[in-house]
């Protein structure tokens, strides 16, 4: 059994006075049980489980307070068969994000009076990922040894990649989730019903050698993934978000445009 538990926070300061403050409290429980052979198998059964609960607040806070739970059950098992080892592998987690407060109100829809511009309602977010990994070790001789790795992997996007919504003033840019559709004019809508789960499909080959004054390896890879999450430039700026050049000009501010040629960056996702 292993337990590890991170309280985390600090704050941005600026000129002596604390700007944005970023909390991250974490628990992380971890069991597993290794059983003795049964029909020549060898291996443990176990249970992951891990929880976050995140806060941003100020200026720079681009993602929502959201917390995050996960709970998984892997297998692990090998076998060997002469100069031949089996090994054999499983995950099956549960995921979810949830809002601390699901009113998000963007930086361009401050206003409560303004009737254009509603603020977004965030739902939360679970999926189930399953994974699974199968390799063959087979020691030709002494001290060599060939390994050929199968494996099938899933993960689910994590709270930022799902609900960033901000000005990310250590990137210079403007971060939008997966979980929002982007208008050609700057439109901003949550719409999470087109997100996937990441999924990765693996062959690894290897060659090495184990023993001796001199030991080596070698690998040979080929990584096809679906639904690859990454940061792309949609081409909009600050200024050319919906709304927000109007809420700018509601306001007196003589810094007011200093970031409007920020870059908007949304999370999307392609094969890879």
């Amino acid at each position: 059994m292993q337990s590890a538990y991170n309280d985390y926070q600090h704050a941005e300061v600026e000129e002596g006075i604390p700007g944005t403050r970023f909390e991250n409290d974490s628990l992380e429980n971890r069991l597993s049980i290794e059983h003795s052979d049964f029909l020549g198998w060898h291996g443990l059964v176990g249970f992951h489980q891990r929880q976050n609960d995140f806060v941003a607040a100020g200026e720079e806070a681009f993602t929502p307070a959201t917390d995050s739970n996960s709970n998984a059950l892997f297998v692990l098992e090998e076998k060997s068969f002469g100069d031949l080892q089996w090994q054999v592998g499983a995950r099956l987690e549960r995921v979810s994000h949830t809002p601390a407060d699901s009113l998000l109100i963007t930086p361009h829809d401050e206003d409560e009076h303004d009737d254009e511009h509603e603020a977004l309602l965030l739902s939360k977010y679970s999926a189930t990922a399953a994974s699974f990994s199968s390799g063959l070790v087979w020691q030709f001789v002494p001290g060599y040894q060939w390994s050929l790795q199968l494996s099938h992997s899933a993960r689910a996007p994590g709270a930022s990649e799902l609900f960033a919504n901000g000005l990310h003033l250590a990137t210079q840019g403007y971060e939008l989730g997966l979980g929002y559709e982007l208008s050609d004019d700057g439109e901003i809508h949550y719409h999470p019903d087109e997100v996937s789960k990441e999924v990765a499909n693996n062959i690894d080959l290897g060659f090495s050698k184990t023993k001796g004054d001199l030991t080596f390896s070698y690998n040979f890879f080929l990584n096809d993934v679906d639904n690859f999450i990454y940061q792309a430039n949609t081409g909009l700026t600050m200024e050319q978000l919906h709304a927000h050049e109007e809420h700018e000009a509601e306001e007196d501010h003589g810094d007011e445009h200093a970031h409007d040629d920020f870059a908007v960056y949304q999370y999307r996702q392609a094969d890879a």
